[in-house]
C-alpha cells in the first residue's frame, strides 16, 4: 500500500493547479523514511514533474505528527562507507528534485520533523508550521554519530545562516514552532485548530502575491567574511573538543563538511552534496555510530516496557501526588511532579525542612526562567502546585506517594506505617532508597503489594533514570503504575528485583571500592580520575565520591558488603574521611576543595596525603592507565554479570540502560554489556584472573562470565527476545 497520497486541487479562481503530497505510512503511529517510502515519494514526484503544477504542498495525514526521520534500522544495517554514502545520495537526489521544481513548494509541518523529516522541508521554498506543542524541528543525527545526509548540512545554512546552523547541527537540539520562526527556519506559524484548512488559502495568497523570502541572518552572520568564518570554525572546533574530548567524531566531521562547503557557489551545490554524502558514509560505519544507535534503541525499548511479569495488569490512574521528606531530594521530586502538572503535597516534620524542599524546587524553576525556558506565569503556576504541610491531613485523597526520608530502615518503616494509616487503600506508596531492601522494609506492611522502590538519582532535574524496585510481594499493577508515571514525567524507567544496591549502585559499588584501594596503594587520585575520564566516564571515581558524599557512599558500601561479601568492601581510609567531616562537595572539602562560587571548578586537594598519612608513590610506580581502567571498569562488568546471575534483572539491555542513564557510562561505548562484548568476554576473564592473582579475590570472575567463555557466547546472546 502506498505511503504517499497525491491529491490534485485547483485554486479558487481555477487558474492554477496545486499538488498535495500527503504522507501516511499505513499501520504505523509515525511516518518514517525508508527504502519503500522513498521509492514511493520518487514515483509521486515523477507525476508532479510531468504535470508541472503551480504549487506543491507536502504534509502529513497523521494527526500532529509529520515525519519522525529516517528509519534508524536502515542506518544500522549499513556495512561499508560506500554503501552508506550511496544511500545518502539516493535521498539527496530525491529531495533535490523537489528543490528544482519550477513551482512554489511548501512543507506544512503539523508535528515532529526530525532528521530526514526536516531535511525534506528544507528542500522546499517555504516551511509552514502548526503552533501545536507537539511540533518539534531538529536535525539530531549528531546524537546517532552521523550527520544529516539528505542535504541538511547544505540547505540549513542557506536557510538560516552558518552561525545558527552550527548550533543546531552540532547539538541536535529541537525547536518549537515559535523558536524556529524566530531563527527563520519556519516562514509562518498557523493555528493548530484548523491548520490543515488554512494551508491552501495561504498557498493561494502566496501565488497571487509572492514574498521575497531571503535568509534570516543573524547580526554576527552579516559581519562574517573569510577571516571571520575561519575564526568561527576554529572556535567551534575548540568547543567541540572540550565537550567531547575527541571521543565523538561526528561533530568534528560536521565542522569539516561546513568548512569545505561554506564558500561554494549555487552552481557548485552538487559538489557540496557529494562532500556531505561521503562524510555520512564515513561516519555511519564507525563503532561510535553503531554504539549510539544501540543507545537509541535502548531508549525506544524503555518506552515500551511495563514491568508486568506475566499476563496483563491495569495501571491505576494518578491525579494527585505527595512527597514525604522535604530535603534536597524531596524538593527535587516535588519539582518533577509539579513540572508535569501534578498537584503535590510536600510533607516534613519542621518548617526548616519544608523551606529547603521548596527552595530546591524553586531553584530549578528559576534557572529555567533565567534561560527563558519558561515564562513568569508558568513559573508561578508550577510552584503553586507544591503545597507544603506538616501533617498528613489531606492525604486520604492522594493517589501516589514518594517517601524520601533519611536512608534508615527503622525510620522508613515508621513512615510507611504512618502512610498506610493516612492514605486510602488504593494509593500507591513508593520509597526513594538507594540500597535498602524493599522486601524487608515492607515485612510488617498491611498491603505490601502496593509498595515498591522508586530510586531517583541526584540531581533529579538532570538525571534521566528512575530505578523501579519490585519487592517480593509488590503487584504487577503497582509496578505498571510506577512505570507509566515515570515515563509521563519524562524519565527513563528500569525495573529491577530487590537486592542489596539493586542494579545501578551495585554495579557502581566495585568502581568506588577500587578507588579506595588505589588510594591505599599511594596512587595519585588525579591520575586515576584522568584515566577514567579518558575512557569516557563523565567524572572520575574520586570526583564522583565527592559529589555523592563520601559518607553516603560508605553507608551504601556497608549495606552491600554485609549482603554480598568481601568484594564490595572498602578499606578504612574512606572511614577516616567521614570521621574528619571531609565528605566532599557538601562540606566543601573532600578529594577536591570547593568554593562558594558555583561557577568555580573544584581544585584537587593534595593535602589529603599528609592528613590521612598516605604514602604517595612516584609516578613511575603508578599502574598503567590501562590497568586503572581494567580494575575499575572490568570490576563493574564482573558485578553486572552477578546481577544477571542473581536475577536482579534478566536482560543485559536493562544493565546498559541503567549504567548509561543512571551513571553516565559513556554512550559512545553503547553500554557496559555492549562494551564487554566488544572487548571480548574471554579477554575480560583473563584480565580478571590476572588481577585476582595480584590484587585479591575481589576480582574473581563471575561464574556467568566463565560460562559465556566456555560456550562461546556474548552478553548479547542473553537478551530477552
Amino acid at each position: 500500500m502506498a505511503a504517499w497520497n497525491l491529491i490534485w486541487k485547483k485554486t479558487s479562481d481555477e487558474k492554477h493547479e496545486i499538488a498535495i503530497l500527503e504522507f501516511n505510512v499505513p499501520g504505523e503511529k509515525v511516518n518514517t523514511l525508508n527504502i519503500e517510502t522513498m521509492e514511493d515519494l520518487s514515483s509521486k514526484l515523477a507525476e508532479v514533474e510531468y504535470r508541472k503544477p503551480a504549487a506543491l504542498v507536502i504534509t502529513s495525514a497523521k494527526k500532529e505528527q509529520f515525519i519522525a526521520g529516517a528509519d534508524i534500522n536502515l542506518i544500522r544495517s549499513l556495512k561499508t562507507a560506500e554503501e552508506a554514502a550511496n544511500a545518502a545520495k539516493v535521498g539527496q537526489s530525491i529531495f533535490s528534485r523537489i528543490e528544482k521544481l519550477n513551482a512554489l513548494t511548501v512543507a506544512a509541518v503539523n508535528g515532529s520533523a526530525m532528521g530526514g523529516g526536516l531535511e525534506l522541508p528544507l528542500s522546499c521554498n517555504v516551511i509552514l508550521a502548526s503552533d501545536s506543542e507537539k511540533v518539534r524541528l531538529a536535525l539530531p543525527e549528531v546524537q546517532l554519530g552521523v550527520l544529516p545526509g539528505f542535504g541538511g548540512t547544505q540547505r540549513l545554512p542557506r536557510k538560516i545562516g552558518l552561525v545558527r546552523s552550527l548550533d543546531l547541527l552540532l547539538t541536535g537540539k529541537a525547536l518549537r514552532s515559535s523558536q524556529a520562526k524566530q531563527l527563520g527556519l519556519v516562514d509562518e506559524v498557523l493555528p493548530k485548530e484548523n491548520f490543515s484548512e488554512l494551508i491552501l488559502p495561504w498557498v493561494e495568497k502566496e501565488l497571487k502575491s509572492p514574498k521575497d523570502r531571503k535568509p534570516k541572518l543573524s547580526f554576527t552572520e552579516k559581519l562574517l567574511g573569510g577571516i571571520g568564518k575561519s575564526i568561527l570554525f576554529s572556535q567551534a572546533g575548540k568547543k567541540v573538543l572540550a565537550q567531547t574530548k575527541g571521543q565523538y567524531p561526528s561533530p568534528l566531521k560536521i565542522l569539516e563538511v561546513l568548512k569545505k562547503t561554506a564558500a561554494l557557489s549555487p552552481s557548485q551545490r552538487d559538489k557540496g552534496y557529494e562532500i556531505e554524502a561521503t562524510a555520512f558514509g564515513e561516519l555511519a560505519v564507525t563503532e561510535v555510530s553503531k554504539s549510539l544507535i544501540a543507545v537509541f534503541f535502548l531508549m525506544e525499548r524503555a518506552k515500551k516496557i511495563d514491568g508486568v511479569r506475566s499476563g496483563t495488569a491495569e495501571s491505576k490512574k494518578v491525579t494527585s501526588t505527595a512527597v514525604v521528606g522535604a530535603g534536597v531530594m524531596g524538593g527535587g521530586i516535588a519539582w518533577l511532579f509539579s513540572k508535569y502538572d501534578y498537584p503535590v503535597l510536600l510533607k516534613d516534620i519542621n518548617t526548616d525542612a519544608l523551606e529547603l524542599g521548596i527552595r530546591s524546587a524553586k531553584k530549578v524553576y528559576q534557572a529555567a526562567l533565567k534561560r527563558r525556558k519558561m515564562t513568569r506565569a508558568d513559573y508561578q503556576r508550577k510552584i503553586a502546585r507544591i503545597t507544603p504541610t506538616l501533617s498528613y491531613s489531606g492525604f486520604k485523597g492522594i493517589d501516589y506517594v514518594v517517601e524520601a526520608v533519611v536512608e534508615n530502615m527503622g525510620v522508613k518503616k515508621k513512615v510507611l506505617a504512618d502512610l498506610e494509616e493516612a492514605l486510602s487503600e488504593e494509593a500507591i506508596i513508593t520509597t526513594n532508597t538507594s540500597t535498602l531492601s524493599i522486601t524487608k522494609m515492607t515485612a510488617e506492611a498491611k498491603h505490601p503489594e502496593r509498595i515498591a522502590g522508586m530510586h531517583f538519582f541526584n540531581p533529579v532535574h538532570k538525571m534521566p533514570l528512575v530505578e523501579i524496585i519490585r519487592g517480593e510481594k509488590t503487584s504487577d499493577q503497582t509496578i505498571k503504575t510506577i512505570v507509566e508515571l515515570t515515563r509521563r514525567c519524562g524519565k527513563t524507567p528500569v525495573v529491577v528485583n530487590d537486592g542489596a544496591g539493586f542494579l545501578v549502585n551495585r554495579i557502581l559499588g566495585p568502581f568506588l571500592c577500587e578507588a579506595s584501594y588505589f588510594l591505599e596503594e599511594g596512587v595519585d587520585f588525579t591520575y586515576v580520575d584522568r584515566a577514567l575520564s579518558k575512557f569516557g566516564m563523565p567524572m572520575g571515581a574520586y570526583r564522583l565520591l565527592d559529589e555523592v558524599g563520601i559518607d553516603v557512599a560508605i553507608k551504601a558500601s556497608k549495606v552491600m558488603h554485609e549482603e554480598l561479601g568481601e568484594r564490595l568492601a572498602t578499606n578504612d581510609l574512606l572511614n577516616q574521611f567521614v570521621e574528619k567531616k571531609w565528605l566532599g562537595r557538601k562540606t566543601g572539602k573532600g578529594f577536591f576543595a570547593y568554593s562558594d562560587d558555583p561557577k568555580a571548578k573544584p581544585v584537587p586537594d593534595k593535602s589529603i596525603y599528609q592528613l590521612f598519612k598516605i604514602k604517595l608513590l612516584s609516578p613511575s610506580a603508578f599502574p598503567s592507565e590501562e590497568e586503572v581502567v581494567h580494575r575499575s571498569i572490568y570490576s563493574m562488568i564482573n558485578e553486572a554479570a552477578r546481577c544477571l546471575e542473581d536475577q536482579i534483572v534478566t536482560d543485559p539491555d536493562d544493565i546498559d540502560t541503567g549504567v548509561i542513564f543512571g551513571l553516565g557510562f559513556p554512550p559512545f561505548r553503547g553500554g557496559l554489556m555492549k562494551y564487554a562484548d566488544s572487548v571480548g568476554i574471554s579477554n575480560i576473564v583473563k584480565t580478571l584472573e590476572d588481577l585476582q592473582s595480584r590484587c585479591g579475590m575481589r576480582f574473581e570472575p563471575a561464574p556467568l562470565l566463565k560460562k559465556l567463555v566456555s560456550e562461546g557466547k556474548t552478553f548479547a546472546s542473553l537478551k530477552n527476545k
